[in-house]
């Protein structure tokens, strides 16, 4: 009730008839409030023994809305109300956009929904969460439309998916419930599944397939590299750290709640999913030059590997391998937190980056490492956790999925020749999606923050506010924190979610696997970087010459002096050898312009341009076409639009006759 009447107050602030800095600026508090509010409830939710319910209910039986926090819901709650809480803290001091009523109204109903959604206790509940959500960040998307058009086809490929998403998730709980179930005030695990197991097989694949759909799985992920960069700094951060969590959430509650033994049969399939998701996402990724494009990817990228993760758990549940079906269970967990920390980092830095240059673009940029210390700093400690490098709690959680993958068919002499083949191709996905993530963010460190400034508009580059400071470095915190810390994190998941992994009560910095006989110390592994930091700089400080001897040098310039930018490594070039393998995958699109100066004959006095630009191969191959014969059967379609009441009389007689027999079958 309180989060209510928090989010109410920042509803009636959002249409007062005050001006757009100070409306954002008190909307932005009231988020931060309403998120702590979500934060304070989640800890008492993970700690509380007991639950609490509240059904509302509209007229019938069937037809009510249910709320109950369980612990996963809580725990996801604490994941929503943390990234809205940094998000509004970024947002507090950033200028109005034109749109700011509706903005202000759709960011506070964005987190309410979210919050919805981790505490729906029925289907309806859910339904209604969720479609909130999707129209709340719809709005968000479309807040920038008239000063960028190409913001319209990104909402209309989000529309489009999220309407798909939708259609699939009531036809997966009708598939999967009786029909008293759709609206019960019972809990998630309270629902009575259908006796027709292949019914119920299909309502937890149309289930799956709507929360992929949010999470960007291909080949439904399109929506995703356009939506995401299409909204302001704060709401892709918003979106990628919270929304894509929904989809993971529903993925959870879908094969550990109403799956069951119906689930059995999609473990494979997002496996295979999954892994194709990490390793297309992450090569389109590498070859990007939009700097929030390349983010958007990168995250569809993560998505995948969690996809990866939430199928080892189904095929671990079949090999009745309890042990390491949770293993896999507590990965995508971690996973999907440790993507919530960093990549709101990065998609703030970003926002940082174009407040100050003006641009998206990797190649226009650079010597931002010496004009934004700060920015860079908080963008290298995220790009630490996109890549999974240690002792972030990306490479905690890649670990345990890789320690599942390796042991789950080892000790198991149940397993079928699927999960002996598909688990090692997984691994191998796995170590290649990480190879490929350093090169990409490698790109964008070397690039955008080293060297010379490569245009005028990084030249005048300044540090942004401190304000918009803040929040970065509070969410850098929590990359490191929970993984120095991970015997505690990991025994308090397994505490409150009942996952049975026996995890050992002594030492709080150690995740011991007793069954795999492994274990992992972040806090070591950190030590001795640390060690090894001050070992070279000490040996390099005391053999090394004095500065004043020493010529201006500048870093990613190849060892030069002070050479003109156009000398330097563009991002294009460093990525080029992976345009090169992957070229059929990636299916780009080359242009070559050269132009005179002065109509001079000399090269010197040119300008060549390159361009690489590349299209999706799903979206033109699969959805266009699919979309193009779509419109071709609703064109054909129009003929029985007669406009005769008559005709469309008989039109309901004939559907009435249908409902009817089929009924009576």
């Amino acid at each position: 009730m309180l989060l209510l009447a928090i989010f109410l107050a920042a509803l009636v602030v959002g249409v007062l008839p005050i001006s757009g800095k100070l409306k954002v600026t008190a909307t932005s508090s009231l988020n931060l409030l309403f998120s702590a509010t979500g934060v304070a409830v989640a800890l008492v939710g993970l700690v509380d023994t007991k639950q609490t319910h509240f059904v509302l209910r509209l007229g019938y039986q069937w037809l009510s809305l249910g709320i109950s926090l369980t612990k996963l819901g809580a725990l996801f709650l604490l994941l929503v109300s943390f990234v809205a809480a940094t998000t509004s803290i970024y947002s507090i001091s950033l200028p109005p956009t034109p749109a700011v009523t509706s903005s202000s109204l759709a960011r506070s109903t964005f987190i309410f929904s979210m919050m919805g959604v981790v505490s729906a206790s029925n289907a309806l509940s859910f339904t209604f969460a969720w479609e909130l959500m999707t129209i709340s960040s719809a709005v968000l998307v479309a807040s920038d439309v008239k000063k960028y058009p190409s913001s319209r086809s990104a909402l209309l490929w989000y529309l489009t998916m999220s309407q798909m998403s939708a259609i699939s998730l009531i036809l997966g709980f009708s598939s999967i419930s009786s029909t008293r179930s759709l609206g019960s005030s019972s809990l998630w695990t309270s629902f009575a599944l259908s006796s027709n197991a292949p019914k119920s097989a299909l309502g937890v694949g149309l289930l799956l397939f709507a929360f992929g759909i949010k999470v960007g799985l291909i080949p439904v992920h399109v929506w995703l590299p356009k939506a995401h960069p299409a909204a302001p700094a704060e709401i892709s951060a918003l979106m990628s750290g919270s929304m894509v969590a929904m989809g993971v959430y529903g993925m959870i509650i879908t094969v550990t709640n109403f799956g069951g033994d119906r689930s059995i049969y999609w473990g494979e399939a997002l496996i295979i999913v999954g892994a194709m998701t990490a390793i297309y996402s992450i090569i389109k990724a590498a070859i990007e030059d939009d700097l929030k494009v390349l983010l958007a990817q990168s995250t569809s990228e993560n998505m995948g590997l969690i996809a990866v993760g939430v199928g080892t758990y189904i095929c671990d549940i079949r090999l009745q391998d309890s042990f390491a079906a949770n293993c896999a269970l507590l990965a995508v967990i971690l996973l999907t937190f440790a993507h919530a920390f960093f990549k709101q980092i990065l998609f703030m830095a970003a926002g940082s980056i174009y407040s100050a240059t003006k641009t998206k673009r990797i190649n226009e940029l650079g010597g931002l490492g010496s004009r934004m210390k700060f920015s860079t700093s908080t963008f290298s400690l995220g790009a630490i956790g996109a890549v999974g490098l240690p002792p972030s709690l990306t490479f905690v959680a890649e670990w345990l999925l890789l320690q599942t993958l390796s042991h789950s068919t080892a000790f198991n002499s149940k397993s079928s020749v699927a999960p002996k083949i598909l688990f090692p191709l997984a691994i191998a996905a796995i170590a290649l999606t990480t190879g490929i993530a350093v090169v990409t963010f490698t790109k964008i460190v070397g690039v955008g923050f080293l060297g010379l400034p490569r245009t005028s508009k990084a030249k005048s580059a300044v540090e942004v506010s401190r304000s918009t400071l803040i929040a970065p470095l509070v969410a850098a915190t929590f990359i490191f924190a929970p993984a120095i810390a991970i015997g505690y994190v990991a025994r308090e998941i397994d505490s409150v979610l009942h996952l049975n992994l026996s995890l050992s009560s002594q030492g709080n910095f150690t995740l011991s696997l007793p069954l795999f006989h492994a274990s992992i110390t972040p806090l070591a592994i950190a030590a001795i970087f640390i060690c090894i930091g001050v070992v070279v700089g000490g040996i390099t400080k005391a053999t090394g010459r004095s500065k004043q001897a020493l010529p201006a040098q500048y870093p990613w310039g190849c060892g030069q002096i002070a050479i003109d930018s156009t000398f330097q490594t563009s991002g294009s070039g460093f990525t080029e050898p992976i345009l090169r393998i992957f070229d059929d995958v990636i299916n780009p699109g080359r242009d070559v312009q050269v132009s005179h100066e002065s109509e001079s004959f000399y090269f010197a006095q040119r300008h060549l341009n390159v361009g690489s630009a590349s299209t999706d191969l799903f979206e033109i191959r699969l959805l266009r076409p699919t979309i193009s014969a779509i419109e071709k059967v609703a064109n054909r379609a129009r003929r029985i639009q007669g406009g005769s009441i008559h005709l469309y009389l008989i039109y309901a007689f004939i559907g009435l006759i249908v409902v009817i027999s089929i009924a009576s079958l």
